[in-house]
């Protein structure tokens, strides 16, 4: 089941990546900052500045189907697989890009958020690696706990979607399943559906108005 016992290295940084979990299990792991604009009973209309990610592209597989070996290349990069050979913090959330429409449910990708010190990241080693930067948005959450399948991630983006007032003010090309726990975490667990503000409706108090 295991497959070929690990070499030396190989135990070397699945220890790292688990003692990198339990530091964040324990102290808390770095996440973006944001500022609630609106909260219902259904959702929390946030705002997010810049972030910095780096995310790993995933094919001819279901999100459920996401293994320890794909999401081991995540951990790699943090633990000093990357060009500057430098350990980062681990950080949350795990953020799966994920579409709608079902015919594309095996092409995604599952992005780690970078802490905001990493003002220069290192470029990936790792070809199916990518480094990217949202700029500031406006994001739709909807939380909710339990360890969640790819059953529930659609139900609650569906539930989402259908509080939304007006759907044309968001992009549903993508939605994003932000998971904020460990994996041997068993209660209380925060996970999250995103659904991206096509547009911002908070003036930038920088900005000249009329």
């Amino acid at each position: 089941m295991w497959g070929k016992c690990p070499d030396s290295i190989s135990v070397v940084k699945i220890k790292m990546a688990f003692i990198k979990f339990v530091k964040g299990a324990i102290v808390g792991n770095e996440q973006p900052k944001f500022d609630v604009i609106t909260k219902t009973d259904d959702y929390e209309l946030r705002s997010y500045p810049e972030c910095q990610w780096v995310t790993l592209s995933i094919h001819d597989k279901t999100p459920d189907e996401f293994s320890r070996e794909d999401f081991r290349r995540l951990l790699d990069y943090i633990n000093g697989k990357n060009e500057g050979g430098i350990s980062i913090d681990m950080t949350v959330p795990v953020v799966y890009h994920v579409s709608p429409v079902e015919e594309k449910a095996k092409d995604y990708s599952v992005s780690f958020f970078l802490p905001a010190k990493l003002e220069n990241p290192p470029n990936p080693l790792d070809s199916d690696l990518a480094l990217s930067e949202t700029g500031a948005r406006e994001i739709y959450v909807r939380t909710f706990g339990g360890i969640a399948k790819d059953v529930d991630w659609k139900r609650e983006f569906e539930a989402l979607k259908s509080k939304i007032d007006n759907p044309d003010d968001v992009d549903l090309s993508e939605y994003h399943r932000a998971g904020y726990d460990p994996p041997f975490k068993p209660f209380n667990r925060r996970n999250e559906v995103w659904i991206v503000k096509k547009t911002s409706s908070v003036v930038d108090p920088q900005t000249p108005t009329d």
